[in-house]
C-alpha cells in the first residue's frame, strides 16, 4: 500500500485515512468491541438544501412522497390519472433533475426511505409538470424534517456463498447477458 501511496503522491494530492473512517463522503464509525458499523453522511442534507435555497417547512413532513388517495370498492382497481398540470419551463425541469441527482447519491449511500419516491419522481423527471414540483417540495420537506440518516450494521457469523455469471456477444443477435444468485 506505502508504494502505491507514494506513487500516487507524485502526481496527485491525496487525503490518507488510515483509521478508515471517511469513504466517498460517507463517515464510517467503527465500534469493534460491539462488532458495528454506523454510516452516515453528517451536514449533507443542509448543504443540499442551501445548495437549492430551500426553506423548512414550518411542520415537519413525514412522507417523502404524497400518498394515493384511498379508495374502496371498484374504485380501488382505477387507473392512477395522467398528471394534466402544466409542464414546467427548462430551467425548473434542470432543477427538478438536479435535485432528483443530489438525493440520489444520498438515498443510495445511507438513507433508502427515499428511494421509491425518487424512483417516481425520476420517471416524470424528463416531462416534469408543476405536480412534479410539489412531489419535488415534499421531498425536500422531508430531507430537511430528517437530515442526517444513519445505517447500523452488525457483524454476524453468516458466511455469504455468491455464484455468478456473465456473458458479452456469444449468441447471433445476443448483446450481454448475467446471471448469478446468492445463498
Amino acid at each position: 500500500a506505502e508504494h502505491l501511496f507514494k506513487a500516487l503522491w507524485q502526481d496527485y494530492q491525496l487525503d490518507v485515512d488510515w483509521a478508515g473512517s471517511l469513504y466517498c463522503g460517507i463517515t464510517l464509525e467503527w465500534d469493534y468491541q460491539a462488532r458495528t458499523l454506523d454510516i452516515s453522511m453528517p451536514g449533507y442534507i443542509q448543504r443540499m438544501l442551501e445548495k437549492f435555497k430551500h426553506v423548512p417547512p414550518p411542520k415537519p413532513q413525514d412522507s417523502p412522497y404524497p400518498a394515493p388517495t384511498k379508495k374502496c370498492g371498484k374504485e380501488a382497481q382505477d387507473p392512477i390519472p395522467i398528471d394534466q398540470t402544466p409542464l414546467l419551463s427548462a430551467k425548473d425541469m434542470q432543477r427538478v433533475q438536479q435535485v432528483v441527482g443530489s438525493i440520489l447519491y444520498y438515498a443510495r449511500a445511507v438513507d433508502v426511505t427515499v428511494l421509491t419516491a425518487l424512483s417516481t419522481i425520476a420517471g416524470q423527471q424528463a416531462q416534469a409538470t408543476q405536480a412534479t414540483q410539489q412531489a419535488i417540495q415534499q421531498l425536500l420537506n422531508y430531507c430537511a424534517s430528517h437530515p442526517d440518516a444513519k445505517i447500523r450494521y452488525h457483524a454476524s457469523g453468516m458466511i455469504l456463498n455468491i455464484h455468478s455469471d456473465a456473458a458479452y456477444l456469444v449468441e447471433p443477435g445476443a448483446k450481454s447477458r448475467v446471471g448469478g444468485h446468492f445463498f
